[in-house]
């Protein structure tokens, strides 16, 4: 065929097919995260499909026949069937199971190179030419061959191993490599097609003319593209949203299982704590049984009424310790650190540990979460009290600072190492070994961060001033909004300060 084309038409052609291509692809992604499967490969060949032939007719409208084009519709409509099957069958054949098979790609390859071929020669039968056109065979084989080979080469991006550690990268390139192939292999049949002198095209009842075909092809693929990329968009949005979700409820268990950890602790404390004192009792009143003197009865009685005393305090501790409030409430944090101490009562009286407790007067009231605070306040006191297992001094001091109060917990134990310092704060990291979860400071920062406060560590190991001190600064205005659990999240790394000091 001598006649001439516009290029640029040409150029345009395979642009729109690399798109139909690409999203094709991208819908055959889909179905590995979905229930649907089969939609994703009937909605990916229906786009590459519609992208072969509006490839064909765009491409057309760069042909300078010198004559005027008419096309039967009725096989027009029998080429797209042509494209879309040819398209299904080889996107159902590379999405089996076993994608990698070099048979699945080859079988998949002529099915797609028949659908791009069939697709062509329909088209161009279509145009009833009188005389009839005479078709070069070995043009016409040259033509499947490239698309075949180029099919193949796409289809193998497609299905490589490394697929999803490349997934755009290797879509793209594939989605390229076809509609080069689409474009060649049309092009290749057109030159097969010799044409004699004279030749028109016959104009029916159901015949459309050529650029009105190429116009509709044209806008049809990218309508097609433009909405499976959107719908691809949305079950993308919707996996991030899931995701989040998880995410958060995956927070939210760390939360309960570093307190059931630190429930594990404390409830060592405080059966030894409670153990004493029901020692005592017992045996004061089997004194009581064989005593004769009042005074000693007595004597006997107020001592065991003082062990039951103690016991209850422990209890109400306790259980002050395990109770959830569903919303904020005004709270009085020194009540909430006394809570802790009383817990670790019995283990820094083995360890010999000092408590040493500083107070300003008329401290403000604090808008928390009871239970959360008081969970921080014991995880601080707790590995306090870990870090001086052979005696030290256990330093407590509130006081307000401005609009704020200041909770500060500090030991005289080995100090904190300057690379430990920098991932103290992250989740499961922890310098206890099997004995801790690493969650107990990453959470108890997302608590304080959560009810819009501060967390800050200095710690030393040099010999004239080792120690560890954390400091909580907490708002103290009731009016004062508290950040949900995401917000915190996001601003973590801006509420969450780590002051190092040289070890």
């Amino acid at each position: 065929m001598n006649d001439s084309f516009d290029w640029t038409r040409a150029l345009l052609s395979c642009l729109i097919a690399s798109i139909s291509a690409f999203v094709a692809f991208e819908a055959v992604g889909h179905r590995e995260q979905s229930e649907k499967r089969q939609l994703w490969i009937t909605l990916g060949s229906l786009t590459l499909g519609v992208g072969i032939w509006s490839t064909h007719f765009h491409s057309l409208l760069g042909w300078h026949a010198g004559f005027r084009r008419f096309y039967d519709t009725r096989i027009i409509f029998g080429s797209v069937l042509l494209a879309v099957l040819g398209s299904w069958l080889a996107l159902n054949l590379i999405s089996r199971p076993s994608p990698g098979s070099r048979v699945n790609r080859a079988i998949a390859s002529l099915f797609l190179a028949g659908g791009i071929t069939g697709m062509h020669m329909a088209g161009m039968i279509a145009l009833h030419f009188a005389p009839e056109a005479q078709w070069s065979i070995p043009w016409l084989t040259a033509s499947f061959c490239i698309a075949v080979l180029l099919s193949y080469g796409s289809l193998s991006l497609l299905s490589s191993r490394n697929y999803d550690g490349a997934r755009m990268a290797s879509r793209g390139l594939g989605a390229t490599t076809l509609g080069v192939g689409i474009c060649l292999a049309h092009f290749t049949a057109m030159h097969a097609m010799m044409l004699p002198k004279g030749i028109r095209s016959i104009q029916t009842l159901t015949n459309m003319s050529g650029p009105v075909l190429g116009r509709i092809g044209t806008i049809n693929v990218f309508v097609f593209a433009f909405g499976l990329l959107i719908l691809s968009y949305h079950r993308s949005s919707r996996w991030m949203q899931l995701a989040h979700e998880a995410r958060v409820q995956a927070e939210d268990a760390s939360r309960q299982a570093e307190r059931l950890a630190t429930a594990g602790k404390i409830a060592a404390s405080i059966a030894h704590e409670i153990n004493n004192p029901l020692e005592a009792v017992i045996n004061l009143l089997y004194l009581m049984k064989d005593e004769k003197n009042e005074a000693c009865r007595q004597e006997y009685l107020g001592q065991a009424q003082s062990e039951v005393n103690r016991i209850s305090e422990i209890t109400t501790h306790t259980l002050k310790f395990y109770r959830q409030q569903s919303a904020p409430e005004l709270v009085d944090v020194t009540d909430l650190l006394e809570t802790a101490i009383v817990l670790f009562q019995a283990k820094m009286d083995r360890a010999q540990i000092h408590v040493e407790r500083f107070w300003e007067p008329d401290l403000p009231l604090v808008l928390c979460r009871a239970g959360e605070i008081r969970q921080v306040l014991a995880n601080l006191v707790g590995n306090a009290t870990d870090a001086m297992p052979t005696g030290g001094i256990l330093r407590l001091v509130l006081r307000k600072r401005e609009d704020t109060l200041e909770i500060s917990v500090a030991d005289t134990g080995c100090g904190i190492s300057e690379e430990t310092k920098q991932r103290i704060f992250e989740p499961f990291f922890t310098t206890k070994g099997a004995a801790g979860t690493g969650l107990g400071l990453s959470i108890s920062a997302e608590i304080i961060a959560r009810h819009g406060g501060q967390i800050e560590l200095m710690s030393s190991t040099k010999p004239e001033d080792r120690g560890t001190q954390f400091r909580i600064c907490l708002p103290c205005h009731p009016e004062q909004p508290t950040p949900t659990f995401s917000e915190a999240s996001r601003e973590r790394t801006g509420v969450l300060k780590t002051a190092l000091m040289t070890g």
